[in-house]
């Protein structure tokens, strides 16, 4: 899926968005846990059922994804006429 060539740069894409929702993250949910506590104790769950909604939105959002596969020529051709009567394609 990927080429060798651009390995390096998922893995930094990876580990870069890794630490930008811990960085995130932790500061969120603490808030949501103190928003949780100042509700009351139904609510003290509160950053956890934020955590598993969001969860749920980035699994759905993983499985609509479709990985194309770049090797085989699926798109539409272009068929062109050279004057001659024969056709060849672009």
């Amino acid at each position: 899926m990927v080429e060798k060539d651009n390995l390096g740069l998922l893995y930094t894409a990876i580990t870069v968005l890794t630490y930008c929702g811990i960085l995130v993250g932790g500061p969120l949910f603490a808030s949501m846990f103190q928003l949780g506590m100042h509700l009351g104790d139904p609510w003290v769950g509160f950053p956890f059922f934020v955590s598993g909604v969001s969860f749920l939105l980035a699994f759905f959002a993983i499985s609509a994804a479709v990985i194309r596969d770049n090797d085989q020529d699926t798109g539409p051709s272009v068929v062109r006429t050279n004057g001659t009567g024969e056709n060849e394609r672009a």
